[in-house]
């Protein structure tokens, strides 16, 4: 993964954290816990991915999950996700009722990356994509 893309994965991390300062709920402790990147071979099924449209384009590479603020979080690395699948995975997204909170566009040295983050209720979704990969980050309230 080239440098620009570590760089909006890092803002979209640290944006997802302050996704409980924006829900209704008590602040945690702020302490993240992240697991190491694990191989994948498919699109996976659990509580996260099941509250956010599966991409139709790209090829699931690995996936990391951990936890802060009271928050879990879930991340899903695909590669072969072209600008074209980006959007038609934005508009799923909104489709779905996850409206944009913020978002990020650069070039540095003409490699165009973006960032963005999304709300809907308290889940969180976040996307970073450059160089034709997409990091999908979903954040819901910890289970008790």
């Amino acid at each position: 993964m080239k440098q620009s893309v570590k760089y909006i994965s890092l803002v979209l991390i640290a944006a997802l954290l302050l996704l409980p300062s924006c829900a209704k709920t008590e602040a945690g402790t702020g302490d993240v816990s992240l697991s190491q990147w694990t191989d994948l071979a498919q699109w996976p099924d659990n509580r996260f991915t099941r509250q956010v449209p599966a991409p139709e384009t790209g090829t699931p590479l690995s996936c990391a999950q951990g936890n802060s603020a009271g928050y879990e979080f879930f991340a899903v690395q695909l590669e072969d996700v072209d600008r074209d699948g980006l959007d038609a995975y934005r508009q799923a997204a909104e489709d779905a009722g996850f409206l944009p909170v913020s978002q990020a566009e650069e070039a540095p040295g003409g490699q165009i990356s973006v960032g963005e983050v999304r709300q809907k209720g308290d889940a969180g979704l976040s996307l970073a994509w450059g160089e034709n990969r997409l990091i999908v980050y979903i954040a819901l309230p910890a289970e008790s």
